[in-house]
């Protein structure tokens, strides 16, 4: 229970320290965010679509991650394009 714990304080304090700019880091690419129809997804450097554009706000990915805006939440996303962490309404 404490493991957990201490995990989830973790990365609580990452994903702040993130959203802060405090140690910021260089995007990681290879996907870069891309606006179409009024939605945001992800390109690779060939053009190509990796993630569909279904976001409401999208941002480049930095150490692994990228944040973006489901609906008015905020989340980050990996490189996969699944959700991997949503604030709760």
């Amino acid at each position: 229970m404490i493991a957990r714990s201490f995990y989830i304080l973790t990365v609580l304090v990452l994903l702040g320290l993130m959203s802060t700019g405090i140690g910021e880091a260089k995007p990681d690419g290879p996907f870069y965010p891309v606006k179409e129809n009024g939605l945001w997804g992800y390109i690779n450097p060939s053009g190509s679509v990796v993630i569909k554009p279904k976001f409401a706000h999208g941002e480049s990915f930095k150490h692994a991650l990228a944040r973006v805006k489901v609906g008015n939440l905020l989340a980050y996303l990996n490189k996969e394009g699944t959700v991997v962490w949503k604030a709760k309404e």
